[in-house]
């Protein structure tokens, strides 16, 4: 494990939660100047940090503590019913990872899915820079999972991050015209 002690925290004046109307949450930054590669990344978030681009956070709440990162064991999962039907609905899809969503094509599904889904969120309006820096880091640890029709026609993307102990889901996305797949999920 890395030495995580000489990192420098900053934390957050309470702010409107974007999880829970009538909410104050406060977050604790890493210092956005401080070096973090893939195995730094994969420490912090043994203890709740997620990143936001290159921005590593957590909620940091002093009375609420309903934000907490969700770890599944992959051996001991075992879908629901909803799960198998929407596995189900799936099953045509084309799943590849890609090291890149760097493309119009990318840009346009995630420009539709905020427009669509977010248009009422701090996202919207959608720009290629706010894409960029929201879904990329620089350390060699994001992949992308593209969902494609049998016909080619890509219809979500999931940004993952491969840590040294695990998948960490940092964000998808989809075509509003594929909600009834569930891609979301």
């Amino acid at each position: 494990m890395t030495d995580l002690t000489t990192l420098k925290l900053y934390a957050t004046r309470p702010h409107a939660c974007s999880y829970l109307p009538g909410e104050d949450a406060t977050t604790v930054f890493i210092d956005p100047t401080a070096t973090i590669d893939a195995a730094v990344y994969s420490d912090l978030s043994r203890y709740g940090f997620r990143r936001s681009g290159s921005h590593v956070y957590r909620p940091h709440c002093e009375t609420c503590h309903a934000c907490i990162p969700i770890r599944l064991l992959t051996q001991e999962f075992k879908p629901n019913r909803a799960q198998k039907r929407c596995q189900k609905t799936n099953s045509d899809l084309i799943i590849t990872f890609v090291d890149s969503i760097d493309t119009d094509e990318h840009y346009s599904v995630y420009e539709r899915y905020i427009n669509d889904r977010h248009s009422d969120g701090d996202m919207f309006p959608p720009s290629r820079g706010q894409y960029t820096d929201f879904l990329t880091a620089e350390w060699g640890a994001t992949r992308y999972i593209e969902m494609r029709s049998a016909e080619g026609e890509l219809l979500a993307v999931a940004v993952t991050d491969f840590l040294d102990h695990g998948l960490s889901a940092v964000y998808s996305f989809f075509s509003p015209q594929a909600a009834k797949r569930s891609l979301g999920s």
